[in-house]
């Protein structure tokens, strides 16, 4: 069994019998169990972007919207597998704030431990094989965009979102990627300051840059080609067209 990381991050909204049952077992199965109140700061303090798998555990969507909507923009943003258990009664409350295509499982309490395990081992075995595929890091101010593009581009590479250039700096200072699409227009930080900030740095300077545009003026291209970037995507190009240019250049580098 390939596990390339067996950390799981254990949201639980209450503490009890139920709760410790479920971090013994998982982690006699082998499971690094680390346990985090269902709270926005205690979320934001104890997890980081490294982490690949949540376990929730909600009795009540009372109270739990905020801490919801911090997991789920990290749903959006990374590459993140969250497993939900809760009642029957609670699920149609929490699918409220975090609709249920957000959860790879759902699990009706009462909960058989074992079978949980099986179906933990199952997704740490899933996010084995993704990281096997290419990361693709895409920057973009525009959440349409990042969602049209991670769901071009799943299908065969790892796509990881961030909407600013300070989240990808961030980002990159604890990861790296084997390609980079960054808008080229941006407000704040513009796709020319991310790239001289990439540029710049020797941990991330390697990485390949492919710039997303709006534009095709001439003004603009020769604009953009001038930072001399690995290509351009017009932002109009069609799922084949960009799957194209993104196949051929991870290609050419074999």
């Amino acid at each position: 069994m390939l596990n390339i990381d067996n950390r799981i991050i254990f949201i639980s909204q209450t503490k009890g019998f139920m709760m410790n049952s479920i971090v013994k077992s998982l982690e006699e199965m082998g499971f690094d169990m680390k346990i985090v109140d269902m709270d926005p700061l205690a979320i934001e303090e104890g997890t980081d972007v490294t982490d690949k798998v949540y376990l929730l555990n909600i009795d009540s969507p009372e109270g739990t919207r905020d801490s919801l909507e911090i997991i789920k923009e990290r749903v959006q943003q990374y590459d993140l597998s969250v497993v939900l258990i809760c009642q029957k009664e609670a699920l149609p409350g929490i699918c409220q704030v975090m609709p249920e295509n957000y959860f790879a499982k759902v699990v009706i309490r009462p909960v058989n431990v074992k079978d949980l395990g099986i179906m933990m081992f199952g997704i740490q075995d899933e996010k084995a094989g993704v990281f096997e595929k290419k990361k693709i890091l895409v920057i973009d101010d525009d959440g349409v965009m990042l969602r049209t593009i991670k769901n071009w581009l799943s299908d065969k590479y790892q796509v990881v979102m961030v909407n600013s250039g300070m989240a990808a700096i961030q980002y990159l200072t604890n990861n790296t990627a084997d390609l980079i699409l960054l808008d080229y227009e941006m407000p704040i930080t513009n796709g020319t300051q991310i790239l001289e900030m990439i540029r710049s740095d020797a941990a991330m300077s390697h990485i390949p840059v492919m710039f997303l545009t709006n534009k095709s003026d001439r003004e603009t291209v020769m604009k953009i080609l001038s930072l001399h970037p690995e290509k351009y995507i017009l932002k109009t190009s069609t799922k084949e067209e960009v799957h194209q240019i993104v196949d051929t250049f991870f290609k050419n580098q074999k």
